[in-house]
């Protein structure tokens, strides 16, 4: 799953206020401040712009938003494939219930992810001859990763 600080930032995301973040997370409000902080400092940009109640998300704060949002969507259908059967394992960045699967660590490195920006990666079934022609345009920053299957 995720970052209980990256969590802490989709929640004050979606409420758009420090407090509610605060209740719906049982935590207090000056942790939820700290978990901002802690982000900021981490990925060395500004994610919220103004004080107290009358903040919005900086450019970075909604980039940031979004690649976690999709972070947060790939994880449950990859979780619920392999629950369905529908697929034998998967690459999971972050915290899971390790109760529901089988997986074994591989690495604890900062591992680079790279996706393919080309409609043809998007089919079904691709060769691992046809995935090599297949070319890389853009790659995402480098997350620490703990790789399990």
């Amino acid at each position: 799953m995720l970052d209980y600080r990256l969590k802490t930032f989709l929640t004050l995301c979606e409420t758009c206020n420090y407090t509610m973040t605060a209740q719906k997370l049982n935590m207090t409000q000056p942790a939820v401040s700290q978990h901002i902080q802690f982000l900021e400092n981490h990925y060395q940009v500004p994610l919220i712009s103004g004080k107290g109640k009358n903040f919005s998300l900086t450019k970075e704060g909604k980039a940031l938003q979004i690649n976690i949002s999709m972070f947060v969507e790939n994880t449950h259908v990859l979780q619920t494939m392999l629950w369905e059967g529908k697929i034998d394992f998967a690459l999971l960045k972050g915290h899971f219930n390790q109760n529901q699967f089988e997986y074994k660590l591989i690495s604890n490195e900062t591992f680079i992810g790279i996706t393919f920006m080309y409609r043809e990666a998007v089919k079904k079934e691709l060769s691992q001859g046809y995935l090599k022609e297949i070319p890389i345009r853009n790659f995402n920053i480098s997350h620490p990763f703990n790789l399990f299957i």
